[in-house]
């Protein structure tokens, strides 16, 4: 074997040998919070609330404020980590406004103060209705099972 073929071999076992060991494609980077695909920034107003035993009231329902402090919700000013949570149906027949940290990790958004809610219309959602369900909250008078129904 001359050197002419020698070389022509080495050339070609590097060329295999790089080939084979050439790099995957990159892994993707994933974000602290788990890909939902729902986008809730923005502003949400409350449409209708249904309570876990079938009713369901569209307004401030003075009988339900003897039983629960949240009757209506809207969401304001969603950002990434942070929303306000506001009503206008206060037992002090005031208005209320709050803003919170908040984490969505599978669909569950858990806000600062431990409310937990659920989105439960994630394979429906369409950008402009929006679904919570509250699923715990530390406050006694909360519609715990209660589902908002929040719009665009």
């Amino acid at each position: 074997m001359n050197m002419k073929n020698l070389i022509y071999l080495f050339a070609v076992m590097f060329s295999l040998v790089l080939v084979s060991t050439s790099c995957e494609k990159g892994e993707t980077l994933t974000p602290d919070v788990p890909e939902t695909g729902i986008d809730i920034t923005g502003n949400w107003d409350f449409y209708s609330l249904t309570l876990s035993d079938g009713t369901v009231t569209y307004g401030c329902d003075a009988e339900l404020l003897k039983d629960y402090y949240l009757v209506t919700l809207n969401l304001n000013n969603v950002s990434s980590n942070k929303m306000t949570l506001y009503t206008d149906c206060t037992r002090q027949n005031i208005n209320w406004e709050q803003e919170y940290s908040y984490t969505l990790v599978d669909n569950t958004i858990t806000l600062e103060n431990d409310n937990k809610f659920e989105i439960v219309n994630t394979t429906t959602f369409d950008g402009k209705t929006l679904k919570l369900k509250l699923i715990s909250s530390l406050q006694n008078e909360m519609p715990i099972g209660g589902i908002f129904t929040l719009t665009k």
